[in-house]
């Protein structure tokens, strides 16, 4: 279920990737929007980061 937050493009997550050869990487995503003048969301901006470099 979303939240308020993840509907209007706001989220912090981790997770994993298991690559072809069995590695496993770590990942944090984080995500905000950007709002107008008028405070509507016009663009999300976001980050993805290997944890464990």
């Amino acid at each position: 279920m979303d939240t308020p937050k993840r509907t209007e493009g706001e989220y912090d997550e981790e997770y994993r990737i298991i690559w072809p050869d069995g590695g496993i990487r770590w990942i944090r995503s984080r995500a905000f929007p950007i709002k107008n003048d008028e405070g509507e969301v016009y663009r999300i901006t976001g980050i993805a980061k290997d944890t464990f470099s």
